[in-house]
């Protein structure tokens, strides 16, 4: 039976180890380079995005910007206008409105943002009628596409009101009148 030769074994174990050292020194360096150049990367990055912000404000301010970052801007006012968009679309699947100055969602019948303060504004509708009733929930008396239907439906309601009430709301009218005066 042949022998076995335990030192030529704790040598290859040796030399292996070694090996295994060595490279995985060099992969930690090279891991090391390339979290070096990521985080450079990176920084340049931040500094586009900085001057790019600087030049969108002067855009915005009216000042003076070279024609090729005029386009950018315009390109990036575009964008800013399709996000206020789909955010108040998103908001209002939410029952609720854009804060216009802090930009959250507020609940519609909020006065004021909970999260800056700021007042929010009265509700408004698309349409320019102003009665009664309202399919849109604004008040104005007009259906979502802007029609008069309702106005008509409402009319039609009022034509067909008991002489009486008519009768009290006349009185009513003017009593306001007079007290008015």
């Amino acid at each position: 039976m042949a022998e076995f030769n335990f030192d030529e074994l704790k040598k290859t174990i040796s030399d292996a180890a070694e090996v295994v050292t060595k490279k995985t020194s060099d992969f930690v360096s090279v891991q090391k380079l390339k979290g070096q150049i990521y985080a450079l990367e990176r920084s340049v990055d931040k500094k586009y995005q900085e001057l790019g912000a600087i030049v969108f404000e002067q855009y915005g301010k009216g000042e003076q910007v070279n024609d090729e970052s005029t386009i950018v801007c315009e390109e990036i006012s575009q964008v800013n206008v399709n996000i206020s968009e789909l955010r108040e679309e998103l908001a209002s699947k939410h029952g609720c409105t854009i804060c216009p100055v802090c930009e959250s969602e507020v609940s519609t019948e909020a006065m004021f943002c909970m999260k800056c303060g700021a007042q929010m504004p009265e509700p408004t509708c698309e349409c320019t009628t102003q009665v009664a009733k309202c399919d849109c929930n604004c008040g104005c008396g007009c259906t979502e596409d802007g029609s008069e239907e309702a106005k008509d439906e409402l009319v039609e309601e009022v034509d067909s009101t008991p002489k009486e009430t008519k009768e009290i709301e006349e009185q009513t009218t003017s009593d306001d009148e007079k007290s008015e005066e």
